[in-house]
């Protein structure tokens, strides 16, 4: 479904020089960004999903989470940000 909603995307995406293969699980960053803030295009009755920009370093989490609390919020994420780094 998504394939056929995005396939005018993939055409420019092709005839700007792009493979079409390099298209495969790829989603627009600023459509992502926006669904990410609940304010996601809708294409064909679909709602684009949100992205997730983390990079690949998770180390963080521990200190978010343990085994009897798998979730956090993004004020805790924010606190742990602007705690002052030991000295």
């Amino acid at each position: 479904v998504w394939r056929e909603a995005l396939q005018g995307v993939v055409e420019s995406y092709v005839k700007k020089g792009g493979a079409e293969e390099d298209t495969e699980g790829r989603q627009c960053l600023c459509n992502g960004l926006l669904s990410t803030v609940e304010m996601p295009q809708i294409r064909k009755g679909k709602k684009e999903a949100p992205l997730l920009t983390a990079g690949d370093d998770f180390t963080f989490l521990d200190k978010l989470t343990s085994k009897s609390k798998l979730s956090y919020s993004a004020s805790s994420v924010i606190d742990m940000i602007l705690k002052p780094a030991p000295s």
